[in-house]
């Protein structure tokens, strides 16, 4: 998952990875793997980047951002 904002808004990009959007995520990969059965470990990783008018885009990358419970 990637997420955008400007640097100068109210809250981090990693915060628009709420509750609903995780669930969302995770409906969409099993549907995904009942279609391609896939046997290994799965992560969901989230890059968040944040904008500025001037300057170079702060990048960070959070791995294993979501819980998983297969």
């Amino acid at each position: 998952e990637v997420k955008t904002r400007r640097r100068d808004g109210l809250t981090p990009p990693e915060q628009a990875l709420d509750y609903r959007k995780c669930r969302a995520l995770i409906r969409a990969a099993n549907a995904y793997l009942t279609e391609n059965p896939f046997e290994g470990e799965m992560q969901f990783d989230l890059i968040a980047v944040e904008t500025a008018p001037a300057g170079t885009p702060e990048v960070r990358y959070i791995e294993d951002a979501i819980e998983l419970h297969w």
